[in-house]
């Protein structure tokens, strides 16, 4: 009798541990993952949902659409966000270890103020201009993004990308990431041909700050690219700089120069060291 009642509270316990399990499954879903999706009403819990190819193009003007909206984990692979018409697509949105593979981006400031944190957007195409402006994208992978366009547009200005990966990034649109922060970031293979791409205008705060950044084997052939920036302890090893006026007033401090000498032990600059 005791092991058919231990066998009993076995399978009882087994039973709810299981019928737990799903409910916890369920539940780390967003509540609005219903399909078809609602693509444009504000602040929803998408968490964890799987909208890969959805196109949120912002309806309203300004767009507005899904502004404030909770996708951390969710899957958008592929996906289209916003469009030529729309802004502000999903701003003030939470994406943080979000997947975006492959995203395209239009419109203006689609993802402002965004968090991204530890979001991956490998091979995301970015045409709109200020798309990631004062948004998180710490610890994110971006590895091969493009910025396509050589006419202005902030595409990260003032956003925050410490950690984040962008090997490979070919960066055409000009000031693209002034005023940003990419303390620790790898910018390694990255081709930059825009103009004024990590610039700050003067040395008061905010700069531009590459803190520790990798920039080996980069190609640099816009103008005034680094202008003020913060290049202290930021390697540049094989680094290709074929723009003009592209280190103006930058900071210099155990950096490694284009030649592969530091910059401590060449005068405090790495003019003349593969750079002009």
């Amino acid at each position: 009798m005791k092991s058919l009642v231990s066998i009993s509270f076995v399978f009882c316990a087994t039973v709810a541990v299981a019928l737990l399990a799903v409910g916890s499954a369920a539940a780390s879903v967003g509540v609005n993952c219903v399909k078809p999706f609602d693509l444009t009403s504000k602040n929803q819990d998408l968490t964890n949902c799987k909208m890969n190819g959805v196109t949120i193009t912002g309806s309203n003007l300004p767009g507005d659409a899904m502004q404030g909206s909770n996708f951390t984990g969710a899957s958008l692979n592929g996906a289209t966000i916003g469009t030529d018409s729309a802004t502000l697509t999903l701003r003030d949105a939470n994406l943080t270890s979000a997947s975006l593979v492959g995203v395209t981006i239009g419109g203006d400031c689609s993802l402002c103020s965004a968090t991204l944190a530890s979001a991956t957007l490998k091979g995301s195409v970015i045409g709109g201009a200020g798309a990631f402006n004062a948004a998180n994208l710490t610890g994110a992978n971006l590895k091969n993004i493009q910025i396509p366009t050589s006419s202005f547009n902030p595409a990260f200005q003032f956003a925050t990308l410490d950690g984040a990966s962008l090997r490979g990034a070919s960066i055409a649109g000009d000031e693209s990431f002034s005023y940003a922060s990419l303390n620790g970031a790898d910018l390694t293979g990255a081709a930059i041909t825009a103009n004024d791409a990590f610039t700050s205008f003067s040395l008061l705060p905010p700069t531009t700050t590459l803190v520790g950044a990798s920039l080996v084997n980069a190609t640099i052939s816009g103008s005034n690219d680094f202008d003020f920036a913060d290049l202290t302890g930021a390697d540049l090893t094989g680094a290709i700089v074929t723009g003009s006026n592209d280190f103006q007033g930058a900071l210099f401090g155990n950096t490694i120069c284009p030649d592969g000498t530091n910059s401590n032990n060449d005068g405090g600059t790495c003019v003349g060291h593969g750079i002009s």
